[in-house]
């Protein structure tokens, strides 16, 4: 799990997971720091923290203690609907129904039932919490466009997400003659070519990673360049094979679901390049990117007057951001032609659309305004994220996540075979499963979505 080996046991485990997925570092903090349902025949051990108001913590005996402190996280970015969670984890009656409908029964209770009495749990220390934090000051930096601060926090605390390690077991960058990146895990063969193939396990001298986690990148084997089925077998968030190119309207970083370390690098420094842009012509107010302006200053050299037209600096310090810009778009031209051919042709391609911005008096009116809207930061930051999780052995979906596909999956597959999937649970059944069957019943067989399952009242 992401915020620790041990597999969620109770609801405060699961949104624990989901908060440290998504690198929410105010909100994990806290939860650490609450108290989780006690196991049977515990003792309680209070904390020399703990306050009449609430502000310390009490911890079972023999669990891991956190230290009490100041958190410095996020600030706004903690979860936004409260779920009862009692409510959700006292029943204990037996379910009934059949088939289909028996397994999502099951798949809805393993989120909503979770046992109180695990002897695991998610364990965050400062050390994974301090993680946490940098992811989301990475995330923040990306979010608000500079780019630049974001690329030197990587480098500085996940140096792996953008530069790839030779070494053991480790992603090397051997040539192929025409300067073109393979990659293969240190061994002397590649990888499976399919797309379909099984991913290869790591090498012996590489420590165990668990089954039930994505490998990171380094231990994966990647084909050869050269290889007449695909330039570079792209790993997604679920961790199957994916090549992908941009959104027909550039909204969306190309490749954005690679962990790639190249991938993720290139696609940074495009946007790096677009926030250079964003500087010559600065967003209307009613942009949602425009109050995001003066915190991309720090990047140019031409510092807050380089994006200011017409102000007592606007010439020498639009020149200055002028000449980074076209020099980015070198660079980027040059670390695009180290990869292989159809990601290289991929990247050239999103590498001309985006310098095509210098062409229009109004971009953000133009058929390239994707390239300037939000939502495309937003993407970008999400890959990041994943590819640090990643980097660090961890899964990039939360479990919260993986239970919503698996009763997503089975909702839609049931509707297919004409199945009824509500399950048939009472008051007899106990709390939670009767709670569960009205929600089945309120949304009906039109299909399952956690948005619908979040905002329901449970009470």
């Amino acid at each position: 799990m992401n915020g620790g080996s041990a597999a969620p046991t109770c609801l405060h485990d699961i949104i624990l997971d989901y908060v440290s997925s998504a690198a929410y570092s105010s909100t994990a903090r806290s939860l650490a720091q609450s108290s989780r349902p006690r196991r049977p025949g515990s003792t309680p051990v209070p904390d020399p923290g703990v306050t009449g108001n609430g502000a310390g913590y009490a911890r079972e005996a023999g669990d891991a203690a956190i230290p009490l402190q100041d958190g410095k996280g996020d600030g706004g970015m903690d979860v936004d609907v409260d779920v009862d969670m009692e409510s959700m984890t006292d029943g204990k009656g037996k379910g009934s129904g059949s088939g289909l409908s028996k397994m999502t029964a099951g798949t809805l209770e393993a989120g909503a039932g979770a046992t109180e009495g695990g002897t695991g749990g998610i364990v965050l220390d400062e050390q994974k919490l301090a993680s946490i934090e940098w992811r989301r000051a990475i995330i923040n930096s990306i979010l608000n466009g500079a780019i630049h601060r974001a690329e030197e926090a990587l480098n500085a605390h996940f140096p792996s997400v953008l530069t790839e390690t030779p070494g053991p077991g480790h992603g090397v960058l051997p040539s192929n003659g025409d300067g073109a990146i393979s990659w293969t895990n240190g061994n002397s063969h590649s990888a499976p070519q399919s797309q379909d193939s099984a991913l290869p396990s790591s090498s012996s001298s590489s420590p165990p990673i668990p089954s039930h986690l994505p490998q990171p990148y380094s231990a994966f084997q990647f084909p050869h360049s050269t290889s007449s089925s695909s330039s570079t077998v792209i790993f997604a968030s679920n961790g199957s094979s994916a090549l992908g190119a941009s959104s027909s309207d550039h909204s969306l970083p190309v490749l954005h679901h690679s962990s790639h370390p190249a991938h993720v690098r290139l696609n940074l420094r495009i946007q790096s390049f677009i926030e250079s842009f964003r500087q010559l012509a600065p967003s209307s107010p009613s942009s949602p990117s425009s109050s995001m302006g003066s915190l991309t200053s720090s990047m140019h050299n031409g510092g807050p007057s380089a994006a200011v037209p017409g102000g007592a600096g606007a010439a020498a310090g639009g020149g200055v951001t002028l000449t980074h810009a076209l020099t980015a778009a070198q660079g980027l031209h040059a670390e695009a032609k180290k990869l292989g051919p159809e990601d290289r042709a991929v990247y050239l391609q999103e590498i001309k659309d985006v310098g095509a911005l210098f062409a229009y008096t109004d971009p953000e009116t133009s058929i390239l305004k994707g390239f300037l809207e939000q939502g495309r930061r937003i993407v970008l930051a999400e890959q990041v994220n994943r590819a640090i999780l990643r980097s660090e052995g961890l899964d990039p979906q939360s479990q919260l996540e993986h239970i919503s596909r698996r009763v997503t999956a089975l909702w839609a597959l049931m509707a297919d075979y004409n199945v009824d999937p509500r399950p048939p649970w009472t008051g007899a059944d106990g709390q939670s499963k009767e709670q569960l069957a009205a929600f089945a019943k309120a949304i009906g067989r039109g299909g399952f979505r956690l948005r619908d399952y979040v905002a329901h009242s449970w009470a």
